[in-house]
């Protein structure tokens, strides 16, 4: 996850679709509004790990991701960060952009999520 805020994030996320089981999407909201930026969901082999990564040039993210350790796939088109800035609005903002991993469980079965590690670097020029 890239995030400013509630209004302003990118989220590169896995799910359990009741349909078509384990799969990959983006969501952005940016400026409040919510949307899903692949036209469908990558669909992802079962009791399978998973590694996502999100690399940053400046204003565009590019998403990733593997099923087995260094064989990344692009994910979507770049995107254009600019709006996860504490300069981008009309009104003073301050909290800065964070990097980072979350989990949510919709269903309220109490489910869980396992993340082995999160690694966070800045790419040589």
């Amino acid at each position: 996850m890239v995030y400013y805020d509630t209004n302003d994030h990118v989220y590169l996320r896995v799910t359990d679709h009741e349909e078509h089981g384990k799969c990959l999407g983006i969501i952005e909201t940016k400026y409040g509004k919510y949307d899903e930026l692949l036209t469908q969901d990558i669909s992802l082999p079962e009791n399978t790990e998973v590694y996502l990564k999100a690399v940053i040039n400046r204003h565009l993210l590019q998403c990733f991701y593997a099923t087995e350790e260094g064989k990344w796939q692009e994910i979507g088109e770049q995107i254009d960060i600019g709006h996860l800035s504490d300069d981008d609005a009309d009104y003073i903002r301050f909290t800065g952009t964070f990097v980072g991993m979350a989990a949510q469980d919709l269903s309220g079965q109490h489910r869980h999520a396992d993340f082995d590690y999160f690694q966070y670097r800045v790419m040589e020029k």
